[in-house]
């Protein structure tokens, strides 16, 4: 029975140690990452009229273009937004989540949050995330989406 215990004992340290070893590993990788790129600040203002018009973003990231978003909603006032930026250097794609609250018989408003999806050209490695505020006059059909957040980009090769 000694000698079962003592095999055991082995076993799981073994197992623990590689445990170990891989999570020290993952972490090194991304501190790694991290250093790559550090976050930096960023506004991105989205006109829309009919799910598209256009945008400026400011801050470290500094651009502007033409966007398109499509919008899904919820019954419960969730909007689910994919928005599509395009400039001379390339896409970006964000991810956009927010709440629809009627603010007035003919406008809405709510609070909401990003992210980068993806991107092409010189924003590739591009990554960010943020929260947003959204403002839409039923009326003239007009929205205006305020993204705030930070951006980095991803220097591996």
């Amino acid at each position: 029975m000694n000698s079962l215990k003592k095999i055991y004992r082995i076993g799981f340290t073994k197992n623990a140690l590689a445990i170990a070893l891989i999570a020290g590993l993952s972490l090194v990788g991304s501190e790694k990452t991290i250093a790559a790129g550090s976050p930096d600040s960023v506004t991105i203002v989205l006109d829309l009229t009919g799910g598209e018009g256009p945008f400026t973003a400011t801050g470290d990231l500094n651009t502007s273009g033409f966007n398109t978003m499509v919008v899904r909603g919820t019954r419960t006032g969730t909007l689910h937004c994919s928005t599509v930026l395009t400039d001379a250097h390339g896409t970006i794609t964000l991810d956009l989540q927010c709440r629809m609250i009627l603010t007035s018989d003919t406008t809405a408003g709510g609070p909401g949050h990003w992210v980068v999806a993806s991107g092409t050209g010189a924003y590739a490695n591009l990554h960010g995330t943020g929260s947003l505020t959204m403002d839409i006059d039923f009326v003239t059909g007009l929205a205006v989406e305020t993204l705030v957040g930070s951006v980095f980009f991803d220097d591996r090769p």
